[in-house]
C-alpha cells in the first residue's frame, strides 16, 4: 500500500492525513463525516474507510470536497459540493475505493 504524505493544490503543498487523528476527543458520529482542512494540512477525523460501504463513500467524496477547497478558495460551498459529489459518484461507479494490499 502507497502511502500519501503531501499532494499540491494550486502549488501549495499540503500535509495529507487519511489515518485519522491519533487521540482525537471529539465523538464519532458516522452520519456526520469530518475532514479538517488548515492549510496547508488536511486531516481526516477518522480514518478513511477501506472497502464497498455507503460510509465508505460518502468519506471519500467529503475527502473530494475538502481537496477541491483547497485547489479553488474562491469556489462557493455549493458549487464545490456539487463537483465533489459529481466527480465522487462517477469514480464509485468505476470501482474505485480505498483497498488494502
Amino acid at each position: 500500500m502507497r502511502c500519501v504524505k503531501t499532494h499540491r493544490f494550486n502549488n501549495i503543498k499540503f500535509t495529507i492525513d487519511v489515518e485519522g487523528c491519533k487521540g482525537s476527543t471529539s465523538p464519532k458520529k458516522l452520519d456526520l463525516p469530518e475532514i479538517v482542512i488548515a492549510r496547508p494540512i488536511i486531516t481526516m477525523k477518522e480514518s478513511l474507510p477501506y472497502g464497498d460501504t455507503k460510509y465508505a463513500r460518502l468519506m471519500a467524496i467529503t475527502l473530494l470536497h475538502e481537496c477541491l477547497h483547497a485547489s479553488d478558495w474562491n469556489k462557493s460551498e455549493k458549487v464545490v459540493d456539487r463537483t465533489a459529489t459529481d466527480i465522487g459518484n462517477l469514480l464509485w461507479r468505476l470501482g474505485y475505493r480505498r483497498v488494502k494490499k
